[in-house]
């Protein structure tokens, strides 16, 4: 993950607890053979979404996909994730996660200015190819300092998969920081948030002021091994 040009990796201790975690859920059946899914974490995406646009047939890495456009609905995306904290594990003591209160869930909702999503599933698998989450916040001058002198920035997610099923090899991004960083000063910037919140379809252009790796993204497109080269300028 990458953060205003500088990326960002999770500990191994954090991966570890996901890494366990996941292993827990794919144990249980129901008698459903449902192992791992959405569903069996009692969240559903498609409650995330507002006003989708279906924009046509594009091709991902040689594979011919429905591109689809949304806004994001912040409210119900926090209930989601309180749902996942709820069943998540606490990394350091071991203990149940704490979960997001409403009051923090409203500064968070009313800090986020503008949040869009874009995904691409295979026509024919529906396996899905690539996601772009793009959220735009405002940081309250009041808690401004607790960020470090944050006042508002662009947090973008772009997980895009080719060759699947094939041998991959995944180097790391250099000069990575802890994530865990990233998410206290985010949650200390939303903890005083006021404002109006909502969420929009954007478009896949890039924003003034972005950094070079998010140009290249941008420009990149659809074409898999175009998103690949711009790892390099993860760190610049």
């Amino acid at each position: 993950m990458s953060f205003q040009g500088q990326p960002y990796a999770m500990s191994d201790e954090l991966y570890r607890q996901f890494k366990t975690g996941y292993a827990e859920e794919a144990k249980k059946d129901d008698g459903k053979g449902e192992g791992v899914s959405f569903k069996s974490l009692g969240i559903d995406p498609q409650r995330w979404l507002r006003d989708p646009e279906y924009d046509g047939k594009k091709d991902v890495g040689g594979v011919s996909t429905l591109h689809i456009r949304s806004g994001i609905d912040i409210p119900r995306l926090l209930e989601d994730v309180n749902r996942i904290l709820g069943r998540a594990k606490d990394v350091q003591g071991g203990q149940q996660a704490r979960q997001l209160t409403d009051e923090e869930r409203r500064k968070i909702q009313d800090a986020i200015k503008d949040a869009d999503l874009e995904l691409w599933t295979g026509e024919d698998d529906k396996i899905l190819r690539r996601l772009n989450v793009r959220l735009d916040f405002d940081v309250p001058e009041a808690s401004r300092e607790q960020a470090n002198g944050l006042s508002s920035g662009t947090i973008r997610f772009d997980l895009a998969l080719g060759a699947i099923n094939e041998e991959q090899q995944i180097r790391g991004p250099e000069n990575a920081r802890p994530l865990e960083e990233l998410l206290q000063s985010l949650q200390a910037g939303a903890a005083g948030g006021s404002g109006g919140g909502g969420g929009g379809s954007g478009g896949a252009e890039a924003p003034s002021g972005s950094t070079p790796y998010e140009q290249c993204v941008q420009e990149a497109g659809s074409d898999i091994s175009k998103l690949q080269e711009c790892a390099g300028l993860a760190g610049g």
